[in-house]
């Protein structure tokens, strides 16, 4: 349980999934078995926080929004790579058969929207970070669709750009 919340950065909710997917934990319920898991994290924090003395909680309030972020981000990717699929009773024959098809576990429209909402968490997350990431020019009208993108393309990073970064720490103002 410790290795999957200080490790792997899970939630109570997916601890409490795989512990009982894996039968190391016998509960009658999730909600049961979420807080027995509660508990058991709140005592293992409690624990961690007398070995190490007065650390804060979490870090700072900017470090638990990096990591809400960055869960919630994980979660949206486990979503969108999902590839199962079910088996879907759409009718039934004259003979009483029933008539299946395959769908998609997690539907496209429900992709999409995933991948939609990535693109804004990590735009937060460059702004949280301070990480200000260029943008690339449209096409000029009447381009063909062969021609590369303009390349004005640059990372700044804290509002410098990598050229710069690179300079100073080189002792030069300028990178060739």
């Amino acid at each position: 349980m410790a290795e999957l919340y200080f490790l792997e950065g899970l939630e109570t909710t997916d601890i409490a999934e795989i512990l009982l997917a894996e039968r190391l934990m016998e509960s009658r319920s999730l909600e049961s078995a979420k807080k027995t898991v509660r508990t058991r994290l709140k005592q293992l924090r409690d624990e961690r926080r007398a070995e190490q003395g007065e650390i804060a909680d979490s870090g700072t309030a900017k470090d638990r929004h990096i990591s809400r972020l960055l869960y919630a981000t994980r979660k949206l990717i486990a979503l969108v790579e999902n590839t199962d699929v079910l088996e879907k009773v759409v009718g039934v024959t004259s003979e009483g058969e029933p008539v299946t098809t395959q769908v998609d576990a997690v539907p496209v429209a429900e992709k999409n929207k995933a991948l939609k909402t990535l693109a804004v968490i990590s735009e937060r997350l460059a702004v949280v970070t301070g990480v200000q990431i260029g943008s690339l020019k449209p096409k000029e009208k009447g381009a063909a669709d062969d021609d590369p993108a303009p390349g004005n393309f640059e990372f700044k990073f804290s509002g410098k750009t990598l050229a710069t970064l690179i300079g100073e720490r080189a002792g030069k103002g300028s990178v060739n």
